[in-house]
């Protein structure tokens, strides 16, 4: 069997992070008492992960778009990372990012990396600030739809033994 794409998942796999949701509440000191309890809720069932999301999303609102990814250009990929993208793509396979985490990081595989598609979610801009909203485009526990999808529109099946 010839492998024609690698998928991956991204935060806390491809980057140290293993939320990206988290990463930036804690870098702008805002992993406070009510954004922890939003996450807590979300785990218990108390809410949907839309909910949790937009509740996070509002805490940025009003935030330059710039900023949050100057935020995130600080986010080091984890080791061999680059150099396994570039033998990847040099051996003719096709890159996938999937994450129910938020755009920064997706689009920097993109552009740094190679990646052809990326899904993420992510959070609104307008007119480079953010709007305190978000497009849920990886529902938690929806990775595999999402993946399957993005096989299905770049016309590859997924082999199973």
């Amino acid at each position: 069997m010839r492998y024609r794409a690698v998928a991956f998942d991204i935060d806390g796999t491809l980057v140290e992070p293993t939320s990206s949701w988290r990463y930036l509440h804690q870098r702008l000191g805002r992993w406070d008492v009510l954004s922890c309890r939003y996450h807590e809720r979300f785990l218990a069932g108390e809410i949907d992960y839309r909910t949790f999301c937009e509740y996070d999303a509002r805490h940025w609102k009003g935030l330059a778009d710039s900023f949050v990814r100057s935020v995130f250009a600080e986010v080091p990929y984890r080791k061999h990372v680059v150099q396994m993208a570039w033998r990847l793509r040099n051996a003719g396979l096709r890159l996938i990012g999937v994450s129910t985490g938020l755009q920064y990081i997706g689009d920097r595989l993109k552009t740094e990396l190679g990646f052809e598609r990326v899904v993420s979610n992510r959070l609104v801009v307008k007119d480079g600030v953010l709007t305190g909203s978000v497009d849920i485009r990886a529902e938690y526990g929806g990775k595999g739809k999402v993946l399957a999808r993005l096989l299905a529109e770049m016309g590859l099946a997924p082999r199973r033994r």
